[in-house]
């Protein structure tokens, strides 16, 4: 995790701030610059949503979200939580 806020940190998607309550911790935030960047990355998603709903009968992607839910839910039963 601290490899991925240091690349974002870099790249001026986010800032980093001494906590004022806990001495280790750095608080994070979107930088203006970030915020747009996620911005964009939804937008790209929705547009790719409903690119592929357009490619599918409303029965076939009733059928395909079921099916996506049901191989998330073995996924996430089958990858170990750390804590």
């Amino acid at each position: 995790m601290a490899t991925v806020l240091t690349g974002l940190h870099k790249k001026d998607l986010i800032s980093r701030t001494p906590s004022p309550a806990h001495a280790k911790v750095l608080l994070t935030s979107l930088t203006d610059q970030g915020r747009t960047v996620l911005d964009d990355a939804y937008r790209e998603v929705i547009v790719l949503e409903r690119a592929l709903a357009k490619a599918f009968e409303p029965e076939e992607l009733t059928a395909l979200c079921a099916l996506l839910e049901r191989a998330t839910s073995v996924l996430t039963r089958q990858t170990p939580r750390r804590q």
